[in-house]
């Protein structure tokens, strides 16, 4: 297993570091820490000394928004490693961490984001974070609460946004967003037009994360039903079928 900083949750950020060299174990950790801080973030971070168990961790449902690796583990091969995670997530940002810049070049192979070569961590690393950060933000909405909080919400992390009086409410597998004034309008045309469907007037859910659908009612993810309106219910069908052959090419 690998070594656990912070709280877990699907709202909050998770990193896995991939390194067994305790040197830049702590410096990178720290750095990116560091990094994130600035941005009102603070992730949780997973370490592991080596590929195995970080691979054990992804198949055992272990969600990360980014990923740092170490193109050369003592016991294991980073880019090995990288191609079978993404056999199953073809999504999530890696940074390549290596000590031979003559290695990067295979970081295509894997869609990888960035690389930062050992010797010049210190300030290539900052830059493959900014990199992630701006790209985090275009996949992301940034919902101020009526308590004055900015969050930031991967769009993959909304179940459904729907209007609540005169304002909105946004709801993760976590928790529920607020915002007494904001219209729902607003909300929703800052999400992905072919992911979120209008089930019924003023709400809106993510296709992929809905499991059954009725007469009247669609099921989420959660378990929660919400009202399905009959002469929408062929649209949601019709994305929930793109939804799941989308996932299947």
């Amino acid at each position: 297993m690998g070594q656990e900083y912070g709280r877990r949750g699907r709202d909050k950020m998770r990193i896995g570091i991939c390194e067994d060299e305790e040197i830049y174990v702590k410096l990178v950790s720290e750095k990116v820490a560091a990094f994130f801080q600035k941005q009102g973030e603070a992730p949780a971070l997973d370490v592991f000394s080596d590929g195995a168990p970080f691979l054990q961790a992804i198949q055992g449902g272990a969600q990360y928004q980014l990923l740092l690796l170490d193109l050369q583990l003592e016991r294991s091969d980073g880019m090995e490693i990288a191609e079978k995670v993404r056999e199953m997530d073809r999504e999530v940002p890696i940074i390549f961490v290596t000590g031979m810049e003559e290695r990067a070049v295979e970081g295509y192979g894997v869609a990888a984001l960035d690389y930062v070569v050992k010797s010049h961590l210190e300030e290539r690393l900052d830059r493959a974070l900014e990199r992630f950060w701006k790209k985090r933000r275009e996949t992301a909405l940034l919902f101020e609460t009526s308590q004055g909080e900015t969050v930031i919400l991967p769009f993959q992390s909304i179940l459904w946004v729907e209007s609540e009086g005169r304002g909105v409410k946004v709801v993760t597998a976590e928790r529920e967003y607020h915002n007494a004034s904001l219209p729902v309008g607003k909300v929703v045309e800052k999400l992905p037009a072919d992911s979120f469907a209008e089930i019924h007037k003023s709400v809106f859910v993510r296709t992929e994360e809905i499991r059954r659908i009725g007469t009247d009612a669609v099921v989420m993810s959660n378990n929660a039903s919400l009202p399905l309106s009959r002469r929408k219910r062929k649209e949601v069908m019709g994305k929930v079928l793109k939804t799941m052959k989308g996932k299947m090419s």
